[in-house]
């Protein structure tokens, strides 16, 4: 169980008020809690006003640690209550936050007795409707890291010696998702801040407006500092309404913007000025993602943030975003990562073609543009000046799971990579361009460094040919799989369309459902030595009549062939030595499953070493069918196994 705390040194009296309602758990119910667990070495006391009359002194010599029920209170009715808590020893009072029942995690009384505490943090959590106060001037809170504390570890905690260590505000009122009122100067004093504040709010999804100056005091205030592992300042508040523009005039030494305001779905618009003084922020990961409403973006939003090298996912899933600013990053001059920043901007009609011309660092456009369905043409010079550029992977990509596709697009600018030299992954760039009726023939001439065209065209199934040099500049290519599935117009393949590439090792699903294509060419994977799979390469390449006879004659490595001419209709016969020089092969499964056409063949086989021969043909009396393989071996016993189900006679030699 991982754990934190906040300890707090100060020994003058302060008082912390917040406002409760019962109801929000159930109509009847009369019960809240304060959300601390109280170490019971040095003594503890805090005086607790109940708001209906009651005060309470809760006393650590009576507390039994986390898994007391103490901090519960109950009332004689159902309702709203104000609460205040008074301590001149705040410094010896903990708020526990484990990763396992912190108050954000708490979404349910838990009544295992050995963490009772998480009762305590629910009933806070489910009725907590209003801080009413600053909270304590807290100094030097603690993050354990990933430990299991026990009293004796936490004995070295209290000590004054930790005083000044660094604040860790993780999740501190998050899923509090009754919370709909913050005090305006609810962080005390200028070094409340030092350390993360992962989600503070996250999830507090009755919170409709922040205070003007709530990070009035913020100037050590860091952020978010890992991008998926934590919650975002106001992540999750989805009622959340407008930003205030000076929110983080304060904020002088913010690093990391990330998810500040992920899934705020209920934002419209962005101050001009939101950053203006956080110039020393370096990461701007999933600022905004999802908010759908926003449909602007301030020119000159980071102006001052000239030290951001990330915008991973900063407008991921703005579906009301229209257009992008020209100069948005033209002050980020060492931005890396572009990935994911507009993904999902399904309202997105243009690309300014200067975006990224003062970016000459960037490294990765994955996604960028993935899902944009709206866009309706891409500058030819969109990626000029990003020389650097390695990664394209979905930048252009549709989707089929939320149907989100370039339907719009009919054509790709033949110069679009022709300064980026040093790309590498071209992984479904344009996945799903249902209209897309001609690959330029130049497209990659400039991309030696190429070493992925997976799923690259996958689905764009109105290509009618492939250029025949298409991939004759990138020797480095490693894998075509799934490059050309779905493409069901295109009736030809140029025989040296892999004469170049050979270091491949995948064709793997390479032009599967390619149902108009007629031919294969003889010396389609002549060079293609490295090649290892050929798995579902032909499947449901409906209308091939003819395998040539010397197709794998060169790519002894390969291995796998499973599905290799599944459903090839139109085939009559296995050539005889079609497999006689694969002595790698593993798997033939399904590899000429339901070619129904399929009549007497004879075929030899080299591998010795093959596993798995499972419905390798459709069985048929009517024909008389041979496969010879090496005697005394485990080819000749998975095909002895099998022979009365495939219907074939089996041949050692």
């Amino acid at each position: 169980m991982i754990s934190q705390r906040w300890m707090v040194d100060t020994e003058k009296e302060e008082t912390w008020q917040f406002t409760i309602n019962t109801t929000f758990v159930s109509s009847t119910n009369k019960t809240t809690a304060i959300p601390f667990t109280l170490y019971t070495q040095p003594r503890v006391k805090l005086q607790v006003s109940w708001g209906d009359g009651t005060t309470e002194t809760i006393d650590s010599d009576k507390w039994s640690g986390w898994d007391s029920d103490g901090a519960l209170h109950e009332y004689a009715t159902p309702g709203t209550y104000t609460i205040q808590i008074k301590s001149r020893n705040w410094k010896k009072c903990y708020i526990d936050t484990t990763t396992y029942n912190h108050i954000g995690q708490c979404a349910t009384p838990n009544t295992d007795t050995t963490y009772r505490y998480t009762k305590n943090l629910y009933y806070f959590t489910q009725t907590l409707t209003s801080l009413d106060s600053p909270l304590p001037s807290l100094k030097g809170a603690f993050k354990f890291g990933n430990q299991t504390y026990n009293d004796n570890s936490l004995s070295n905690y209290s000590s004054e010696n930790y005083k000044e260590k660094v604040n860790y505000f993780e999740h501190i009122f998050a899923n509090c998702s009754n919370l709909s009122s913050i005090c305006s100067n609810l962080f005390p004093s200028k070094s409340f801040f030092s350390g993360d504040c992962s989600g503070f709010f996250y999830r507090c999804t009755s919170l409709t407006s922040i205070p003007q100056d709530l990070l009035k005091n913020a100037q050590n205030l860091l952020g978010q500092q890992l991008s998926n592992a934590g919650a975002g300042f106001f992540e999750g508040c989805t009622n959340l309404r407008e930003i205030p523009a000076g929110l983080f005039d304060n904020c002088t030494e913010l690093r990391y913007a990330n998810k500040f305001f992920y899934g705020c779905s209920s934002l419209q618009n962005i101050p001009e000025h939101l950053f203006d003084n956080c110039t020393k922020a370096n990461r701007m990961e999933n600022v905004f993602y999802g908010c759908k409403l926003i449909e602007e973006i301030p020119e000159e939003l980071f102006k001052y943030n000239t030290a951001v090298y990330d915008f991973g996912s900063t407008f991921n899933k703005c579906e009301s975003l229209r257009e992008i600013p020209e100069n948005l990053f033209k002050y980020n001059t060492q931005a890396t990562n572009f990935n994911n920043t507009f993904y999902g901007c399904i309202n997105l009609t243009t690309i300014p073609e200067n975006l990224f011309e003062c970016n000459t660092q960037a490294t990765n456009f994955g996604s960028t543009f993935d899902c944009c369905k709206s866009i309706q043409s891409i500058p030819e010079d969109l990626f000029k000046y990003n020389t650097a550029a390695q990664n394209f992977s979905n930048c252009f990509a549709g989707s089929n799971v939320t149907n989100y596709h370039f339907d719009n697009m009919t054509a790709i600018p033949e110069g679009l990579f022709r300064y980026n030299v040093n790309a590498t992954n071209f992984y479904q760039t344009f996945f799903g361009w249902h209209n897309l009726q001609s690959i330029p023939a130049n497209l990659f001439a400039n991309c030696p460094k190429a070493t992925s065209f997976q799923q690259t065209f996958l689905d764009c199934y109105n290509i009618e040919s492939i250029p025949e040099n298409l991939f004759a500049s990138c020797p480095n290519v490693t894998t075509f799989t799934a490059c050309f599935s779905k493409c069901r117009r295109i009736a030809s393949i140029p025989e040296n369309l892999f004469k170049y590439n050979t270091k491949v090792k995948s064709f793997q699903q390479c032009f599967e459902l390619c149902s108009s294509i007629t031919s294969i060419p003889a010396r389609l994977f002549a060079n293609n030595v490295e090649v290892t799979s050929f798995r579902s390469c032909f499947d449901r390449c409906e209308l091939i009549q003819e395998i040539p006879a010397t197709l794998f004659a060169n790519n002894v490595m390969a291995t796998d062939f499973v599905y290799c001419f599944y459903k090839n209709y139109r085939i009559t016969t296995i050539p005889t030595n079609l497999f006689a020089n694969n002595s790698s092969i593993q798997t033939l499964e399904k590899c000429f499953q339901e070619c129904t056409s399929l009549q007497n063949f004879t075929i030899h086989i080299s591998s010795p070493n093959i596993t798995n021969v499972a419905n390798f043909i459709n069985p048929n009396s009517n024909y008389s069918r041979s496969v010879y393989v090496p005697r005394d071996s485990t080819t000749y016993n998975t095909f002895d196994a099998l022979k009365q189900d495939l219907n074939i006679t089996v041949v050692g030699e």
